[in-house]
Parts: structure tokens; sequence; C-alpha cells
């Protein structure tokens, strides 16, 4: 797998969004290293994590598990677990790892999507 991560210009990353932010297989692919050298020399956006399956929403439980209102529409509830997503693997990638080569934040980072098939 590695060597394939090496020689390719993109790498996409899917996983329906009920797994996606405890997803440790998928995240494992992903070695410190090659992380470190897509942050520090990557274009952005050649590492993406798509979460599929985001109309695919239990109210009460997106509620539960983020802690939000009651009162919390359907919509209200599906832009705060993609919110929530996103934040959760981008914090992922930058885990462990340093500044960049400079000091700087770096060129790349791994740009996170939501997709619906109904909305």
């Amino acid at each position: 797998v590695q060597g394939y991560l090496k020689g390719s210009d993109c790498v996409w990353l899917v996983s329906p969004v009920k797994r996606a932010v405890n997803d440790k297989t998928t995240m494992d692919l992903l070695s410190s290293g090659y992380r470190q050298q897509v942050r520090d020399e990557g274009v952005e956006g050649s590492l993406a994590y798509i979460a599929t399956q985001t109309d695919d929403i239990l109210r009460t439980e997106i509620i539960g598990n983020l802690g939000l209102s009651e009162d919390s529409d359907q919509l209200a509830c599906a832009l705060a677990r993609n919110d929530f997503f996103g934040k959760t693997i981008r914090k992922r990638f930058e885990q462990g790892l340093g500044k960049g080569t400079e000091g700087e934040e770096g060129k790349g980072s791994i740009a996170t999507f939501a997709i619906s098939a109904v909305d």
C-alpha cells in the first residue's frame, strides 16, 4: 500500500460517515511519514477523505452525540455532524506531526468532503 501511495498524484479515502471518525483502518493507511510529506510538499487537495451516506440521519442520536439542542432540526444535525467529521479528520491528520520543514504549517493538508445521494 505504501508503494502505491508514494507513486500516486491523489489519494481519496472513502468511508460511510457513521464510521469515518472512528475508522482507524483508513487513517492507519497514512503513516506519519506520508502525512508529513503531504503536509510539507503536497499540493493542496492531493489527499481527501470523503464521508458518504451523510443523508442517513438519526436526529436523536446526533443530538445526543454532539450535545445539540433538543429542538435541532434534521438539517442542523446534518451540518453539525459534517462539521464534526471534517474537524476531527483534520485534527487526526495533524496529530503527531511537528511544524513544517521551515517551521511553517506546511503546504498540504487533508481535504474533507461529506456527500449525500439525497440532498
